[in-house]
């Protein structure tokens, strides 16, 4: 038994195909004595491996080998299924029950799932746009999309709200007081709107 592309001799003569040959001799006793080979060639497999070769980190992934009977893979796995969990170049030897062998490889590519972290601060009464909606109340808002290699876009925002603040405080003075470019000269209850250390409204009473 040959497998494509082998070749053997019988009495000097090259043979690599399907063939009998027949070969006559003389014994030392002067009788006649035949040889016969006869010679199948066997086929290579046409090994091929299929499955997804672009994963995204949270997918699993499977190449499953066919067109052999026996599979070994370039680590020795044995079987026509192989799970891989990294990119990069996997092969396996397709084996006949001739003993007749090829190979195949694919590359396996592993896209990581991004993920973006966005914050903002903003003022009760107020909101943000994110990806087409208002946000106004303090959270963590996900939106997941799909990138150009076909895996997860996470994108979280995390919101806080403000709410404006109030004080009050007391001064005396005998004819007049001053207070943030104003003079008062009259006794009585005066607000003035500042802004505190978040950015928003501070309501603040005299």
């Amino acid at each position: 038994h040959l497998c494509q592309g082998d070749t053997t001799y019988f009495y000097g003569e090259a043979l690599f195909e399907s063939c009998r040959r027949l070969y006559w001799e003389k014994t030392p006793e002067g009788c006649d004595s035949q040889s016969v080979l006869y010679v199948e060639v066997h086929p290579l497999p046409q090994v091929r491996i299929s499955g997804d070769t672009h994963v995204c980190d949270n997918q699993d992934c499977q190449l499953v080998a066919s067109g052999a009977d026996i599979y070994r893979w370039f680590d020795g796995v044995m079987g026509s299924v192989y799970e891989p969990h990294q990119s990069g170049e996997y092969s396996v030897q397709g084996i006949t029950t001739h003993g007749c062998k090829s190979s195949a490889s694919v590359e396996v590519s592993y896209y990581e799932i991004k993920h973006t972290f966005l914050s903002d601060n903003i003022c009760q009464g107020s909101s943000v746009s994110f990806y087409r909606r208002e946000l106004r109340y303090t959270g963590d808002y996900v939106h997941v999309d799909t990138s150009a290699d076909g895996c997860d876009s996470v994108v979280t925002m995390s919101l806080t709200v403000s709410e404006p603040s109030m004080s009050e405080f007391r001064a005396y003075a005998t004819d007049r007081y001053g207070w943030n470019d104003t003079v008062y000269t009259e006794s009585g209850k005066y607000r003035q709107t500042l802004t505190n250390m978040n950015g928003c409204d501070s309501f603040v009473t005299l």
